[in-house]
Parts: C-alpha cells; sequence; structure tokens
C-alpha cells in the first residue's frame, strides 16, 4: 500500500527534496523551525515536515502559526475566511500533543526566517521515500493521538470523499482574489472537473461520506444518491476549525478515500486512512489523464512567460492590423468598381 501511495504522490510532483547545501545549513541551527500562513491542512503538513526534519537532525523544534486574518500570502480574505482565522486559534486545543511547540505570531508585523515553510513531502538528497512515508505517517498519527475532537467514531462508511473548493475549480481563488490572479502555478490534478467529479459520485453505490469547506456550492453542483452523508450538520457551528477537523477524522475513518493528493488535507487524509485514491486513480483514466496533464503543462509553461506574452501580443496587434487593412483594401475596391 505504501509503494501505490508513493507512485499516486510521484506523479503530482509532491516529493520536494532538500540539497546538500540546505541540509547542512539546516544542521547549524540551534533550533529547527517552521511557519505557514495559510490553510490548516497546509500548515498542518508544514509541522509535519518540520518535526520529522528535527528528528532526522537530532535538534528541538518549534512551529510559528500565524494569526494575520489578511496574510499577504493569499491577499484579502473573504468574512468567512477571517472568521476561520480567528478559530484556527483553538485548533491545538482539539489536537494538543505539540501545543507546547506552537509560537502564535502576526505575519504582518513579523518576519520568520530560515524556516521550513513546505507542504509538500520534504526528503533529503538520496532519502528512501519508503521510510520517509512511514516517518511520516507516525508523525500524522501523534499530531492526532488522544485528540478531543467531537466525531462518531463507530460509523464507518465504504468510502470517503475530501472535496474542497479548490479542488473543483482551478480558477476559483485567482477570479475572486486579485493577489492570487496571476499565480504561476500548475494545479492540474489538484482541481478536477466538474464531470469528473459527477462520474465518482455516480458510480459510488455504497455508503459514502463527503466533506467540504463549501457545502453550499456542494449541493448546488452535484447530483447525489441517497447513500450519500453530506457532512455539514456539526453541532460546534461558531468553531470552523473544529468542524473542519471533525470533517478530516470521519473521512480518513472511511476504508477508502477519494481525494485530490495536491492539497495538506489530501496528503494528511492519506497518512491517516487505510487506503487512498486520487480521482483518476479511482475512475482508471490516470494514464490517458498524465498523458494529457503533461501536454498541457508542458505548453502552460512554455507560454506562460514575459516575453511569449508579449510576443503573443505583438503578433495578435500585427494581425489585426492587416485584417483592418485588408477590410479597407476590399471596401475601397468595391467602391471603385461601383
Amino acid at each position: 500500500m505504501t509503494q501505490e501511495l508513493i507512485n499516486q504522490l510521484d506523479k503530482h510532483d509532491m516529493f520536494v527534496t532538500l540539497s546538500l547545501s540546505e541540509k547542512k545549513k539546516l544542521k547549524t541551527l540551534n533550533k529547527i523551525t517552521g511557519v505557514r500562513n495559510d490553510g490548516v491542512g497546509a500548515r498542518l503538513m508544514c509541522l509535519a515536515n518540520t518535526i520529522r526534519i528535527s528528528r532526522k537532525l537530532d535538534k528541538d523544534f518549534i512551529f510559528y502559526w500565524d494569526t494575520d486574518l489578511n496574510s499577504l500570502r493569499v491577499g484579502k480574505r473573504t468574512e468567512k475566511e477571517k472568521y476561520q482565522m480567528k478559530t484556527n486559534k483553538t485548533i491545538f486545543n482539539f489536537i494538543p500533543n505539540f501545543k507546547d511547540k506552537i509560537i502564535f505570531f502576526d505575519s504582518q508585523n513579523n518576519v520568520i526566517k530560515s524556516s521550513i515553510k513546505e507542504w509538500k513531502i520534504l526528503i533529503f538528497y538520496n532519502e528512501n521515500k519508503n521510510k520517509v512515508i512511514l516517518e511520516i505517517k507516525k508523525i500524522i498519527k501523534e499530531i492526532f493521538l488522544n485528540n478531543k475532537i467531537n466525531y462518531n467514531k463507530n460509523i464507518i462508511f465504504k468510502y470517503g470523499v475530501n472535496i474542497r473548493g479548490g479542488d473543483i475549480d482551478c480558477l476559483r481563488t485567482r477570479i475572486s482574489n486579485k493577489n492570487e490572479r496571476y499565480n504561476v502555478d500548475f494545479n492540474l490534478g489538484k482541481w478536477y472537473p466538474i464531470s469528473v467529479w459527477q462520474s465518482i459520485f455516480n458510480k459510488l453505490n455504497d455508503k459514502t461520506i463527503i466533506g467540504s469547506n463549501d457545502y453550499d456550492y456542494l449541493n448546488k453542483t452535484f447530483e447525489f444518491k441517497k447513500n450519500f452523508k453530506i457532512l455539514n450538520n456539526h453541532q460546534y457551528k461558531k468553531n470552523l476549525s473544529h468542524n473542519y477537523l471533525i470533517d478530516l477524522l470521519s473521512i480518513a475513518n472511511c476504508k477508502i478515500v477519494i481525494c485530490s493528493l495536491m492539497s495538506g488535507t489530501g496528503l494528511i487524509l492519506a497518512f491517516l486512512s487505510k487506503k487512498t485514491l486520487t480521482p483518476e486513480k479511482f475512475l482508471k483514466i490516470d494514464k490517458i489523464f498524465f498523458e494529457f496533464s503533461d501536454i498541457i503543462k508542458s505548453e502552460y509553461f512554455k507560454y506562460n512567460k514575459l516575453e511569449s506574452l508579449i510576443s503573443h501580443f505583438y503578433n495578435y496587434i500585427i494581425f489585426k492590423l492587416r485584417m483592418k487593412v485588408h477590410l479597407f483594401k476590399v471596401n475601397i475596391l468595391n467602391i471603385l468598381n461601383n
């Protein structure tokens, strides 16, 4: 099972290798520090990376947890996101095992340097990926060990699906957030077309639960059969972080989890669950999916450059001018011939 997970992670470029010079620099530090200021899943994965690296180097660690409500990392937040950020400060009341290693700070007034910021899986040069996965799994389970999350451990569904806003629409964040509008990240594999998710739902005939960060959008966009349970009826409606953790563990408790692996939440689910499948793996279209993905990715990076954009704009203007000159000549000829 570990090798199958590694294969899926490799295809989505979810391993980030620390160079020998970076490792050497980390060795000179008295303490390993980690910091991240976006979603809870990415933060927790960055925390897991920080813990693992500190243990490999036999050093202590601390993790900085950003409390700024309008972090520059993602631009201006919506009111719901601000509310989520406020409740994020309470998250270690529910998963308290490393609470004494967390330092809350405001990124608007402080900059944390020389820290681990990566949410993807950090590995040293030539490190065995199987061992890394087992170590990360152990750390994630330590984070959630003896947790105080109020979810029903006795109800086990066959399938659990995690489908967040970024898993559905590649342009959703960029359209609503001007700071992200020109982000050059290539996120095919994080998000999947609506038709792909609906195909998955149509094929799931066993008991299935679905967790999301936008249940209104979910219910408006998809059709669900009677065997589906949507995780949107939490009694802790005033604490969105607790709701997130309830969703997370409820899904991880299922026999098979279906989710994108290109998110912090997806990675945590993969490390907590018995078996995890990406959408393309579940639908058995992974071969053709990655063939098209590679083509699109190649073209994306080829033309998503300043010189390519300038060249395209120049050729577009020249083409339009030629068309106008051609039409002008045709009109003149028509007038003369009449």
